[in-house]
């Protein structure tokens, strides 16, 4: 019995070192192009207006 466990937790699927399975591959893909289809919102510094007028450019000074 304790052999069965011990072979069914053991992957068939060659994994490298810090590499991923095949499945977990394909999760991150479908996350990923979910991502891509999302909507993002306007990006606050395009649409808002600026809270102060810009400063003149300093003067040079003669030295």
């Amino acid at each position: 019995m304790a052999l069965a466990v011990l072979l069914a937790s053991c992957s068939t699927e060659e994994e490298k070192p810090g590499g991923v399975s095949k499945d977990e591959a394909a999760a991150l893909d479908a996350a990923a192009e979910m991502l891509d289809q999302r909507e993002l919102p306007d990006l606050p510094e395009a649409s808002a207006q600026p809270a102060q007028p810009p400063q003149p450019a300093p003067a040079p000074s003669a030295s």
